[in-house]
């Protein structure tokens, strides 16, 4: 199963769910007031330090100067 996923969208799955919840915690922290800590529970990490390094690691931004960047 989990070679069909990759052969079908090209990603494993968990690079696929990393994906989305990226994308989510972009359009919350351009789009809305959210304390980052509630995004980071929305979009299902356990806490903002994982949150804080996943997001840095794949955007090279921390949450809240992706946010400052994407609100100007």
């Amino acid at each position: 199963m989990v070679e069909i996923f990759k052969d079908e969208y090209g990603v494993t799955l968990s690079e696929y769910v990393g994906n989305l919840r990226l994308e989510e915690a972009k359009r919350l922290l351009s789009d809305t007031n959210d304390e980052i800590i509630d995004i980071a529970y929305s979009i299902g990490f356990g806490g903002l330090s994982s949150f804080y390094r996943f997001f840095k690691n794949s955007t090279g931004l921390s949450p809240a100067a992706y946010r400052k960047e994407h609100r100007e």
